[in-house]
């Protein structure tokens, strides 16, 4: 009998001690090895997303080019093509968009033109043959991805401008002076 009185004696001394040793832990702190090492010459330095449009008459390093007059004594049907090169000058890759917008009062002739910007492999890949692109308006077109472009590499493009051949007879003995504005947005890697 005495036997089982240490051994429950001995229970319950090994329950209490695991009781307050619990609690003991639960808002105590602890000590834990720990080691740190300081970093030197850490630098965080941030990129430049800069274009440059050109073309054989001009270069600009703003992404607007002023094209000039293309052509003189379009007729309904006719169909102009201008290459111009866009430049990463920047250190960011950068994706393409371009956008028309007539210069001053559009008149009969602006209001018929179709325009469209689109990516060609050279400039001499930058043919009137690809007038069926230009579907589009000139005043307010908008190409919303022309591609993505690598920091210092390049990027050909078309301008094409079509008359169509069902222009009003009001568009004959006008002009249409329009801008076209090239926008590089950084892209990802």
């Amino acid at each position: 009998m005495r036997y089982r009185a240490l051994s429950a004696l001995g229970v319950a001394a090994v329950v209490a001690v695991g009781l307050i040793v619990g609690f003991a832990g639960t808002g105590g702190s602890y000590a834990a090895w720990n080691s740190g090492a300081k970093v030197n010459g850490t630098t965080i330095s941030t990129g430049s997303t800069t274009i440059a449009v050109s073309n054989a008459a001009q270069t600009t390093p703003a992404s607007t080019l002023a094209l000039g007059a293309l052509t003189s004594n379009m007729g309904p049907g006719d169909v102009v093509a201008s290459a111009f090169v866009v430049s990463n000058t920047g250190t960011t890759p950068v994706t393409l968009a371009a956008n028309l917008a007539a210069s001053g009062t559009p008149t009969a002739l602006t209001n018929a033109l179709h325009a469209a910007v689109v990516s060609v492999s050279s400039a001499g890949a930058c043919t009137t043959s690809l007038s069926s692109s230009a579907t589009g308006a000139l005043a307010g077109y908008s190409a919303a991805s022309l591609g993505h472009v690598a920091s210092g590499a390049t990027q050909n493009l078309c301008l094409l401008v079509v008359l169509p051949a069902t222009a009003p007879s009001s568009a004959q003995g006008l002009s249409a002076p329009f801008t076209l504005t090239v926008t590089g947005t950084q892209a990802s890697s």
